[in-house]
């Protein structure tokens, strides 16, 4: 048994493949090229401190077997990690930390008090094998766990101590073949007929609630993108823990599922199992964001489906549409030619209570010369009131952003972006992943006429992406693309 203070590796190697160690204090992997710690098959070793793997230095686990590794201490990587066919297991009693790495299977069995303080992730990690969650929980803060196309979560269900705090990440393919895909036990099943080896990814998040008009979800959430995400026929099964309803009735809960920017949602006929804490939505054609509110409680004032303002020769068209409503007393619109003076301009009685699509519309006379805003805001019967993103039109003699085509979509190697103008203008386009990363940002000069922008999508990754095109003028069009 190795018993040092701190167990250093300079210049050397030392292999452990028929006995098992302890380090009692920090063990640090550190030195030249042929520095490396090698654990082999049949062996255990408990770290008592932390485990420091420096710049030049390598860990390395048998390909097969059972290598059994424990750390009380934080984990860090700066130079070469393999994790071969091993078990990590998280096992202090104070907070412990992961840098980026990749796992084969990895145990959380953290004894802190409380359980939400036991582990916290600095980067990305990934888990070939399986995450088991024993024992404390743990925070992804602004990272993720990452589950590939293999890797599973084990936690328990509807009332777990050890659980994923943040955001769980799994790729599976769905589709005709597939049958019903469970995306390594994140707690979403989904089956979809359509396709074949349509390549899913999922992230679920949990610990925070989604927000729409002012009224919050259940603490989880899933970002659901398909490669190919048109014309499917698509059902889900969502699951959630006892501590995740945050005192909503559960009985009455309802899926909710919301695009980009993820402000308006739309509730989901939705069958409930409360005794097994599963929500199932079928008739799927397109996925996006789903999440689960309670349909009684803590119901949307009104569902708002869309609110738009249209300029056509003197008239501003203002509409919208709800698909439900309750307790809607009337709705009062305003507008404003410089988003700080605002002005009543109409005041219209709402349906009240429905659960069907309603339309409004008022005309406005556009007797302006430039921009002018619109803001809406919808008042219930006992005077409580929600106000909902501006809208804007410009009656100037510049032209507002006509309609803009996008293709091919899905994408390969590249994309077009195709636009008539009837002045010369120019656009700020940006591209950005379903994760928020920025991966294109180009001014383009606009002629008047047909205009083609060809844009190279080479370095994209496959996925969905985000495109916004801007004028000068502040007016936005948001469309998406399918890199294959």
């Amino acid at each position: 048994m190795l018993r040092p203070a701190i167990l250093k590796l300079f210049l050397a190697a030392l292999l452990l493949s028929c006995f098992n160690a302890t380090a009692q204090s920090v063990l640090t992997v550190k030195g030249g090229s042929s520095a490396a710690l090698y654990i082999g098959k049949n062996v255990a070793v408990q770290a008592m401190g932390n485990v420091e793997i420096a710049a030049a230095g390598t860990m390395s686990f048998e390909a097969t077997g059972t290598p059994d590794f424990r750390l009380k201490g934080n984990i860090a990587n700066s130079g070469t990690f393999n994790c071969g066919t091993s078990t990590i297991t998280f096992n202090g009693s104070t907070n412990q930390t992961s840098s980026a790495l990749t796992y084969h299977n990895l145990t959380l069995n953290n004894t802190t008090a409380p359980a939400t303080s036991a582990a916290t992730l600095g980067g990305n990690i990934v888990i070939g094998g399986t995450l088991t969650l024993t024992t404390g929980v743990l925070n992804t803060g602004a990272f993720l766990v990452d589950l590939g196309a293999s890797g599973a979560i084990s936690e328990s269900a509807i009332a777990p101590t050890s659980f994923v705090s943040g955001a769980v990440k799994a790729t599976r393919n769905t589709g005709s073949t597939s049958g019903t895909v469970t995306f390594g036990g994140i707690g979403l099943q989904m089956t979809e007929t359509t396709r074949t080896n349509n390549s899913t990814e999922v992230i679920r998040r949990t610990g925070t609630a989604s927000v729409g008009y002012g009224k919050n979800s259940i603490l989880r959430n899933f970002d659901i993108n398909p490669a190919v995400d048109v014309a499917l026929n698509g059902s889900i099964v969502l699951s959630y823990t006892n501590a995740e309803l945050s005192e909503q009735a559960e009985d009455s809960l309802k899926i909710y599922k919301s695009d980009a920017p993820y402000t308006t949602w739309i509730k989901q006929t939705t069958t409930v199992n409360a005794a097994a804490n599963t929500l199932t939505v079928s008739g799927i054609t397109s996925f996006s964001r789903w999440t689960a509110s309670n349909a009684v409680s803590n119901a949307l004032p009104i569902e708002l489906l869309s609110f738009n303002a249209a300029l056509k020769e003197n008239v501003v068209a203002v509409t919208w549409q709800t698909t439900t409503e309750k307790n809607n007393d009337y709705f009062l619109l305003e507008k404003s030619y410089d988003q700080k003076k605002w002005q009543k301009t109409t005041q219209v009685k709402a349906v009240g209570n429905s659960n069907t699509v309603s339309n409004y519309i008022w005309n406005d006379q556009a007797n302006f010369n430039g921009m002018c805003y619109y803001k809406l805001t919808q008042v219930d019967v006992d005077g409580q009131n929600e106000t909902f993103n501006i809208v804007s039109v410009n009656n100037s003699n510049t032209k507002k952003i006509n309609e803009i085509i996008l293709y091919p979509n899905p994408s390969s190697d590249h994309f077009s972006l195709e636009y008539f103008s009837d002045i010369e203008d120019e656009f700020n386009i940006l591209i950005d992943s379903d994760n928020g990363q920025e991966v294109y940002h180009q001014n383009h000069v606009i002629s008047k006429g047909e205009n083609i922008i060809h844009i190279s999508s080479v370095s994209f990754p496959s996925g969905l992406y985000i495109v916004v095109i801007e004028n000068n003028f502040g007016e936005k069009i948001t469309k998406k693309i399918i890199k294959n």
